[in-house]
């Protein structure tokens, strides 16, 4: 669970380095807000997606059996 919550925060800190997070962190990418109008996505967020959907992260992602 600590491992997930850091995955999160990391992801908050590549979407907004300077941001303050409300709430608890996201996660997984679906779980990102939106960027702002005018703006594209992050290319390690766009990556780090694509890894939980097919990767190593979609392993640390899974429900435990």
């Amino acid at each position: 669970e600590q491992l997930l919550a850091a995955y999160g925060w990391y992801l908050l800190a590549v979407l907004d380095p300077t941001g303050e997070a409300d709430g608890p962190p996201p996660r997984c990418c679906d779980e990102l807000p939106e960027p702002a109008a005018g703006k594209a996505r992050a290319a390690e967020l766009r990556e780090f997606a694509q890894l939980e959907r097919e990767g190593w992260l979609a392993g640390l992602l899974a429900p435990l059996p």
